[in-house]
């Protein structure tokens, strides 16, 4: 089987949903696992404009950069877990490719609500991984800890 029918089947799992794949012949023993969601269905495609809407109400979605292993970060002695409050800039994970870790970073300062993958989980390019909730700022209402005046 060439490289080029091994995509080809790649793309036909896909387009119809399916997670896993084992094939055998004679000469050949091929199984293939795709990334799939909560439910065990394959992961939706959403367009541009529902994304914005989720994101204005969930919060700000961080991907995997490129296909590979996800690794949570150890900044201070221990990983980011739900919960943990983030700055801007600041390295919440990794994807490691071929040897090289690619950093991911906070793109906002605010709450990790979610993380979607486990430590060690392998991941496909634009996968979902982190969701955190932007912090408030001065001009759109009290921080935590102060009082509406």
């Amino acid at each position: 089987m060439d490289l080029d029918r091994l995509r080809q089947l790649v793309e036909m799992m896909r387009e119809a949903g399916v997670a896993e794949l084992s094939l055998e012949m004679p000469d050949l023993k091929v199984s293939i696992k795709r990334a799939v969601g909560e439910e065990g269905a394959a992961v939706k495609t959403v367009s541009a404009g529902e994304a914005e809407e989720r994101q204005e109400a969930e919060g700000v979605t961080v991907t995997s950069p490129v296909v590979g292993v996800f690794h949570l970060s150890e900044g201070e002695g221990k990983p980011v877990a739900e919960g943990d409050l983030v700055e801007e800039g600041q390295i919440i994970g990794a994807v490691e490719a071929m040897k090289i870790s690619h950093d991911l970073r906070s793109p906002v300062s605010g709450v990790i609500a979610r993380i979607f993958e486990n430590e060690g989980t392998p991941v496909e390019f634009g996968q979902p991984l982190f969701l955190i909730r932007p912090a408030l700022s001065a001009a759109e209402g009290p921080q935590w800890g102060q009082d509406e005046r």
